[in-house]
């Protein structure tokens, strides 16, 4: 049922992908290179236990990746981002622990619009974004889980992204801190009576981008 989803997401993402660079293209667009460096607001996980928990969970305060833009004379376009992140936690077993490891990558797809100005400008952006989870866990008594954490229950994602910001431009080099919503359609981590994946997502992001 899940991979049905995801599949359909996919091809509906590739859709949007193509026909917004196709209507682009016919308006002599622009492209912009370059990345995004930022930091979560809130946590990767939400705790469900209220006491004795085995687990403490953690977030990595940074986000980073590259991204690309096309964008038309009508200032109506497309962004793709590819941006990396990293959680994880810890669980106290009765004889050792174990400490795991969390790597997400995301890839936004979202139609953008630009308010222009010579300096300073503004920007909206909305889409679907996809996201997969891996993981490695490293046990006190010395053995190891690869890539298949025990409590990792669907390593893929899908959910709806929205965010805006402004824009400030020096010659060809543009500055666009944005702040940015994630809602996430289901959840990668669910340990009942432990934690869950946050549905939730909010970030500040700081695009670095090079163009005309």
């Amino acid at each position: 049922m899940r991979i049905s989803v995801f599949r359909n997401v996919v091809k509906a993402a590739l859709v949007v992908a193509f026909t917004s660079t196709v209507s682009i293209e016919a308006r002599a667009q622009t492209i912009s290179v370059g990345g995004k460096i930022g930091a979560p607001v809130n946590d990767s996980f939400i705790s469900q236990s209220s006491f004795n928990s085995p687990y403490t969970l953690f977030t990595k305060r940074y986000t980073v990746g590259p991204s690309v833009e096309l964008m038309s004379p009508l200032h109506l376009g497309f962004e793709a981002d590819a941006l990396y992140k990293r959680s994880g936690y810890t669980r106290d077993f009765v004889l050792f622990s174990g400490q795991t490891k969390v790597n997400s990558w995301e890839f936004p797809l979202m139609f953008k619009a630009r308010v222009p100005g010579e300096s300073i400008g503004a920007f909206g952006n909305a889409g679907i974004s996809l996201r997969r989870v891996d993981g490695t866990t490293v046990y006190s008594n010395g053995t190891q889980s690869l890539n298949q954490p025990l409590e990792l229950s669907e390593p893929w994602t899908h959910g709806f992204v929205a965010g805006g910001g402004v824009s400030l431009r020096f010659g060809s080099l543009r500055f666009d801190p944005e702040l940015r919503y994630t809602r996430w359609g289901t959840e990668n981590f669910r340990v009942p009576g432990a934690f869950v994946s946050n549905p939730n997502q909010i970030e500040y992001l700081l695009g670095i981008s090079f163009g005309r």
